[in-house]
């Protein structure tokens, strides 16, 4: 970028610098001249190469003024032999230099700096022809060549790394070679260049390649994968490849370096694992049978008794030759552990020379407590006369170990035969996969088990889950600690410990975390904080460490726990016996069941909040429906009774009235009877859920009948049955509320001289469909929701009290059903209504 930005200087002043180079020599004038125009660094200096002056951009290098430099020599100030030499050459032969590709290198005398600069020396002539002078005309080139030596080594750098570094576009095709590409894949940088990289892979990578390679590299920043790779001489080999992106200095993406590494000898090394545990599995069943074979033929030669003594000494040579051919190491002892024979195995296994062994007791030569384990097994063997085998350690190395009992000719025990085969690379192996098996049991486990939980079982499954990391972990505590809310404080929630620790859960409440910045800091970071040893904690994180010392942790591993991008606390691993180095299985492990306790948390708190949130909302319907019963009840009697004596008033005192007192006396009777009907809603919508009917078969027929009958009907208005109804299970009561509140809320709103009220129902599977519709005025779009409210009306109809409609919303819900309208202004609605079968 700095380069770059060099180059547009230079391309500006270019022009004034041809100027200048293509003048041979300079005179009074021309200098004069140039001296007067602004162009890069200028100096005139004599024949002694004493500056006689210089531009204000000369001086602005070092020191801002021009008049410092009068009469100083320019090698007292910028040393250099080599320049020198330059400007002596300049004045013998009064030609120009230009400095071309090389710039000239300008050091102060202390050498604290060093400048770079580019231009041309040019001598200047009096009016004699003759050489007075000189003219320096430079450039800064420093940033430029200090940015290109720098370059230059980066690049050098990398092309003498041992390993394969290959950069590319965003597509694949190869912009950068190194040597170690050249020496893994076996191509030049001239034969690789501008070529896909998938020409290096055997399988169809160029196809797959923004799948594999560039999608999870911008998921994910990296992307590192195993595969095939095909070199130029045509040989497949194992290959490790680990992709990142390639920016510039914006940030932008400019294509990606793919490094890799030849993992060919790793990859039949694991190979060569798996067949030779598979080949010692194989050849200790093979050696067992044989061993078994060869004792009894060792069995059956001892009791034959007619066997002379030649043939006893071909058979023992025969044995010596067999044993000196086995992998195991083998032993032959008397009953008193003196060493009768042995293979070179068992020599090797001793340390020892074999032959120095003949006639030497065992137990001499193997640790004393092992020695007198020998002795013990070797009684049980000779005393059951029964073989044994069991695996036991020596020495760092781990053995499968066999002792056979060795008759004589008169059926005595009377000799031991000890076989002992070195298994202990196949039990590094099996303790390895028996440990991530164990992993991935308590990973499964623990997942599993909170799968199908219910909130009051979560606490339980959280204890067990820290258990469980604990033992596998081999760690004395392991909680989960939470924040509240502003995360000002945190407290721990759940923990589980050793027996032979204690409980830190009482201590370590109500803790306020502006005590400990240094913890707070690195959690908000959401990574794992991994402490192998508390004594080691910086000075920065003094207060948590005095916190952690005066609980006796030594060792100690805290996860962030994250919910929803909000850091709701972490789960703290703790050591006290002894410090611990946290291994990657650990690691894994608790990344994991930390995001699922995490959710289990999260899980239980929203439980907690919507149980609040539910007793409060039916306490408070229950108090509202309790409120709305009995008001209507003290409001009922008086109201009535009022209605009497005005009544019985009215037909006492009628006579005595005028017209217009008769009009507003019956307008009193008539609000009361509208007061008392919507007084008569509110009981009904207030007694639902408190009363309850028997429920019964009911033919709907029947009860649209029987609301009819209830309603005013108008003349004008016609019903229309569209199809039989049918039988259902259903409180009467509320049925037939429903009916008589539909048919007399299409009754009051038809606005019409000819008015038609349809009725009908639809078999919907596990439901039925009804409808009350009517060719009446309409409903606007914005009230068709609004109108099932508690004492909504739509107009000033007197005759609504707004409480139909809501009791028949409440009525249906109760009984797990919907209602809902649709309607056209002008053209009429259609109530619609479900009920489950």
């Amino acid at each position: 970028y700095d380069l770059r930005k060099q180059v547009h200087q230079l391309e500006r002043l270019n022009a004034n610098h041809h100027l200048i180079h293509s003048i041979p020599t300079l005179n009074k004038e021309i200098t004069e001249s140039l001296f007067s125009s602004p162009m890069a660094l200028i100096a005139e200096l004599d024949v002694h190469f004493n500056l006689i002056r210089v531009n204000q951009d000369f001086a602005n290098v070092h020191i801002p003024e021009p008049h410092f430099f009068g009469g100083q020599n320019f090698f007292d100030l910028y040393p250099g032999e080599e320049n020198k030499i330059i400007f002596q050459r300049v004045l013998e032969k009064a030609q120009p230099f230009v400095t071309q590709h090389k710039p000239i290198k300008l050091t102060d005398p202390a050498g604290q700096w060093t400048t770079y600069w580019e231009g041309s020396i040019q001598p200047i002539k009096d009016s004699k022809d003759l050489v007075t002078g000189l003219f320096l005309n430079l450039l800064d080139r420093t940033d430029q060549k200090l940015s290109e030596d720098m370059l230059l080594k980066q690049a050098q750098i990398i092309d003498q790394i041992n390993d394969s570094v290959i950069s590319t576009d965003m597509d694949g095709f190869i912009t950068h070679w190194n040597m170690g590409a050249k020496r893994l894949y076996g191509y030049t940088a001239r034969e690789a260049l501008t070529r896909h990289i998938s020409f290096l892979y055997p399988n169809d990578f160029q196809d797959d390649f923004k799948k594999t390679a560039i999608k999870p590299l911008i998921d994910q920043g990296v992307n590192e994968i195993e595969t095939h790779a095909l070199g130029k001489s045509g040989k497949i080999f194992f290959v490790s490849l680990s992709f990142s992106l390639l920016k510039d200095e914006t940030g932008s993406i400019q294509g990606l370096i793919a490094y890799s590494i030849d993992i060919t000898r790793r990859k039949k090394a694991e190979k060569d694992l798996e067949t030779h545990l598979d080949q010692l599995d194989d050849l200790v069943k093979q050696r067992t049978s044989q061993l078994t074979l060869s004792n009894q033929r060792l069995q059956n030669e001892i009791a034959n008794h007619k066997q002379t003594e030649i043939a006893l000494r071909e058979s023992e040579e025969t044995l010596k030759a067999l044993l000196n051919a086995s992998n195991e190491a083998s032993f032959l002892l008397d009953t008193k552990g003196k060493v009768l024979g042995l293979n070179k195995n068992a020599g090797h296994k001793l340390k020892k020379d074999p032959n120095q062994l003949i006639g030497e007791c065992i137990y001499d030569h193997i640790p004393s407590d092992l020695a007198e384990k020998r002795k013990s097994q070797l009684k049980q063997v000779i005393e059951s006369k029964q073989s044994i085998s069991f695996e036991d350690s020596q020495s760092g190395k781990e053995y499968a170990q066999t002792i056979y009992p060795v008759y004589s000719s008169e059926g005595k025990v009377d000799r031991i035969a000890i076989f002992a085969m070195d298994i202990t690379e196949r039990k590094k192996a099996e303790r390895h996969l028996l440990h991530r098996l164990e992993l991935e049991d308590i990973i499964t486990s623990i997942s599993t088990r909170f799968i199908k939980l219910s909130v009051d079982e979560i606490d339980d499954a959280i204890y067990q889950a820290l258990k469980d990391i604990s033992l596998f972990a081999k760690v004395d505590q392991c909680a989960i600690y939470l924040f509240n809310d502003d995360q000002s404080e945190m407290s721990m929630n759940c923990e589980w410990y050793r027996d032979s620790t204690h409980s830190m859960k009482g201590s370590l409440q109500n803790i306020s975390t502006r005590r400990y910045p240094w913890i707070m800091t690195q959690l908000s970071l959401k990574e794992m904080i991994l402490i192998p040893s508390v004594a080691e904690l910086s000075s920065e994180a003094d207060n948590i460490k005095s916190l952690y010392q005066s609980l006796g942790i030594q060792s100690i591993l805290n996860v962030p726990m994250v919910y929803e991008k909000d850091l709701i606390g972490f789960i703290g691993v703790v050591c006290i016996r002894g410090k611990k180095s946290w291994t990657e299985d650990v690691i894994k492990l608790l990344r994991i069941v930390g995001e699922i306790l995490t959710h289990a948390l999260s899980r239980k708190k929203a439980d907690q909040h919507q149980r609040y949130l539910f007793n409060v909302l039916e306490s408070t319907n229950q108090e509202l429906e309790d409120f709305a019963h009995i008001v209507s009840h003290e409001l009922k009697r008086p109201l009535g009774t009022a209605r009497l004596q005005l009544a019985s008033l009215f037909a006492d005192y009628k006579i005595n009235l005028d017209e217009e007192g008769q009009k507003q006396i019956a307008q009193i009777i008539s609000k009361l009877d509208i007061l008392n009907g919507l007084i008569n809603n509110i009981l009904h919508y207030s007694s639902i859920g408190w009363v309850e009917e028997e429920i019964i078969e009911i033919d709907l027929n029947d009860i649209v009948a029987e609301a009819l009958e209830n309603i005013s009907m108008p003349n004008h208005i016609q019903i229309i049955m569209e199809n039989h109804l049918p039988n259902i299970w259903f409180e009467k009561t509320r049925i037939l509320q429903i009916y008589q509140n539909l048919i007399s809320n299409a009754v009051k709103y038809m606005g019409k001289p000819e008015g038609i009220i349809k009725i009908g129902s639809l078999d919907e599977k596990d439901l039925w469909k009804f409808w009350v519709s009517d060719n009446g005025q309409g409903i606007e779009q914005d009230n068709l929701h609004s109108i099932f409210k508690l004492f909504k009306t739509l107009n000033d109809n007197p005759e609504s009290t707004g409480v139909g409609l809501a009791l028949v919303k409440k009525i249906t819900e109760m009984y797990e059903g919907e209602i809902w309208v649709e309607s056209t202004i002008g053209e009429g609605s259609i109530f619609f209504f479900t009920l489950p079968k």
